[in-house]
Parts: C-alpha cells; sequence; structure tokens
C-alpha cells in the first residue's frame, strides 16, 4: 500500500538580480516546486540563483492515499483541494496583478496542484498562462499517459497552456550515468531557465 507525500512549495519568483521587482511587474510569476523528491525536503535552487529570486512562497503538503503503485490523478487532485484550497486562496489574495504566469518544475503531481492555483486564480479574476514541461522519454509512457491525462484537465481552464519538451537535456552519451534526481534537478533548471527567456521578452530587462 503506497502512501505518497506530495510536499511542494508555491512561490512568487522575480527574475531580476540588479533589483528584485515583483510587486511593479505587470505579470506575476507563480512557480510550482516539489520538495519531497526523493526524501529531500529542502527546495535546493542553488543552480538557478542567477536565474531566479524567490520573492515569497508557501509550502503545501499532503499524504495522497493510493494503493498499489502511485495514487490516481482523481484521488490525488481530491485530497489536494480539500487540503489546500483555503490557503492558496489566500495566497492569491496577496497578488496585485490580473496576470500571471503559473509554471512548475516537471514533477508528477505538479500539474494537479497547479489546476487548483489556477481554479483558485481565476476565482479571483485573474488571467492565467500555465506552463510544464513534459516528462522525459526516459519516464516511460504510462508517467506521460498520467500528465497527459492531468494537463488535459489544465488545458480548458487556463487563458493559455504551453508545454516544453526538455528530454534533451538529460539524453546524450555524457548524461547515460545521470541519477533520477539529478535528471529531475536538470529539467528544473531548464524550466527556470525557459521561463526567465519568457520574462526578458515581456520585461525587455537585460540583467
Amino acid at each position: 500500500m503506497m502512501n505518497y507525500l506530495a510536499k511542494f512549495s508555491i512561490a512568487k519568483c522575480d527574475f531580476t538580480l540588479r533589483q528584485r521587482r515583483f510587486q511593479d511587474s505587470d505579470i506575476a510569476y507563480i512557480g510550482i516546486f516539489e520538495l519531497s523528491l526523493e526524501g529531500i525536503y529542502e527546495l535546493d535552487l542553488s543552480k538557478s540563483s542567477k536565474l531566479m529570486h524567490i520573492v515569497e512562497a508557501i509550502n503545501v503538503e499532503s499524504w495522497l492515499g493510493g494503493g498499489i503503485g502511485f495514487p490516481s490523478r482523481e484521488m490525488a487532485f481530491e485530497i489536494m483541494a480539500d487540503n489546500h484550497t483555503d490557503l492558496i486562496k489566500a495566497f492569491i489574495g496577496t497578488i496585485r496583478q490580473e496576470k500571471i504566469v503559473l509554471f512548475d518544475d516537471g514533477e508528477r503531481y505538479a500539474p494537479l496542484l497547479m489546476e487548483l492555483v489556477l481554479e483558485c486564480a481565476k476565482s479571483a479574476g485573474k488571467a492565467v498562462t500555465c506552463i510544464s514541461p513534459i516528462p522525459a522519454r526516459f519516464e516511460g509512457r504510462n508517467r506521460r499517459k498520467f500528465f497527459d491525462n492531468s494537463w488535459g484537465h489544465i488545458v480548458p481552464k487556463a487563458d493559455e497552456a504551453i508545454t516544453y519538451d526538455l528530454s534533451y537535456l538529460c539524453e546524450g552519451p555524457k548524461n547515460k550515468s545521470l541519477t533520477v534526481q539529478e535528471a529531475h534537478s536538470l529539467r528544473r533548471y531548464g524550466v527556470i531557465q525557459k521561463i526567465q527567456e519568457r520574462w526578458k521578452e515581456e520585461n525587455g530587462d537585460e540583467k
């Protein structure tokens, strides 16, 4: 019997190193980062420290229950919604911007939490763009199927939904010996790079 711990940070993100100006931007960038990967309970963004600041964050965690294998999307989402909706609504209430770019680091249950944050943001009248990396090829068909199912619930609710294929970051001869944790760390860094590029395009700010 698997009782999977899903632990995430929901963070207001700023991509300026010269000065932090999250509150001055027209668009709020909100990242969803898993904390519980392979028993690691601290959010390690050291590789991304030259790309992004976390201005403010809340942490949420849920034991998702389940059976054989990972909990289903439906069960996991219901548990997350029961546990975190009020806190997320309060967090959204601190965001003055009317437009939000919501992105995640590609972990299994991140799109479910993204969907919950999306629903809370839409109920507050926000326009929301959702961005997520698709699972890498080495993660297998079942992992991709789970993602496609989860993403299928986000697309009709979001104002815009974008996916990135970052599989190339974990492929090639030099990456054959990567651990799962190292591969996921590379993907997280790749996502943050993509989001930083988008931020710079929208803000015209060279760092």
